[in-house]
Parts: structure tokens; C-alpha cells; sequence
């Protein structure tokens, strides 16, 4: 159910595909009537947490298509409704090497980790993770990596 309420599409998550339309739509109806009492505070909150899960979930499973650590990021920057140039002068970081990274073409350092999760509540070592996990998918993806060709046992007969 793609295209609806951002919101509420970031609490119901990306299981919601696993649902029938009737079931997301009482979902969402639900989700409304009890968010009203929410501040936008509070909301935004909400979607951090969803976020900070879904970035969990893509560290833990398998890769079908790779996701820059700064889509994660720029989703953050989206809830929060923060201007990436206000964003990176409040992190004292060159705008075009931010840009950069929300694009995937700069690789996320331990200093922009630590500033980020210092500010969005979620952990340096988290951030890190996710960009070494993408950058051995890249290389194996790229360099046909064959399991097969190393082994425990090849090198048992390589003595």
C-alpha cells in the first residue's frame, strides 16, 4: 500500500506487504485515532524507532538490493525535517561530502557515526556495520566471489 500517509506507513513497517489491504487499512485506522494524542514530538520519535528497526532488519538479513547507509540517514533528516546543508554545518561537515554520502558514493567514517548517532539516538557501531556490510556485497557481487574456492578443507590439503 505504497503512496499513502508517510506516517503511518513508517509504523506499519515494511511487513505491511504481507497483509491484505483490509487488514492495512484498519491498521491505519487504528494508528490515526490513537496518534492524535501524539505530539509531533512524540511522532517523529516514532519513526526514528521504526527506522533504527528497519536498519536492524537490513543488517541481520541477506541482501536483495543494496541500500546506502546514507538512504537511512536521509530518511532521519526527512522525519525530522531537517535541510541537509543546515544538517551538515551543525555537524561541521563539508555539505558536498555529505551529499555524497546520502547518495552512496562516500563511504560513512567513525567520526560522521558518532556525530549522527550522537544526535539521532542510534548507535555509531550501527551505521559502520551497515556500510561494511554493503561494501563486502559490493565486492563480492563484483568479483564473483566463489565460496567453493576457499575452504577449511582446501587448506587442510594445502600443508
Amino acid at each position: 500500500m505504497k503512496g499513502g500517509n508517510k506516517y503511518f506507513d513508517h509504523l506499519i513497517g515494511e511487513q505491511s506487504h504481507k497483509s491484505n489491504p483490509d487488514e492495512i487499512k484498519m491498521i491505519k485506522r487504528i494508528i490515526k485515532a490513537h496518534s492524535e494524542d501524539y505530539s509531533e514530538d512524540d511522532k517523529m520519535n516514532f519513526q526514528r524507532v521504526g527506522l533504527h528497526l528497519r536498519m536492524k532488519r537490513y543488517l541481520s538479513e541477506p541482501i536483495e538490493q543494496i541500500k546506502p547507509v546514507g538512504e537511512f540517514l536521509n530518511e532521519l533528516l526527512e522525519i525530522y525535517k531537517v535541510k541537509k546543508i543546515k544538517f551538515a554545518n551543525l555537524i561541521d561537515y563539508e555539505n558536498t561530502n555529505l551529499h555524497a554520502v546520502l547518495k552512496g558514493r562516500r563511504r560513512i567514517n567513525n567520526k560522521l557515526a558518532s556525530k549522527i548517532g550522537s544526535i539521532f539516538s542510534i548507535d555509531p557501531q550501527l551505521w559502520m556495520l551497515i556500510d561494511a556490510k554493503n561494501e563486502l556485497v559490493k565486492f563480492q557481487r563484483e568479483n564473483k566471489f566463489s565460496k567453493k574456492k576457499y575452504s577449511l578443507e582446501k587448506l587442510k590439503y594445502a600443508r
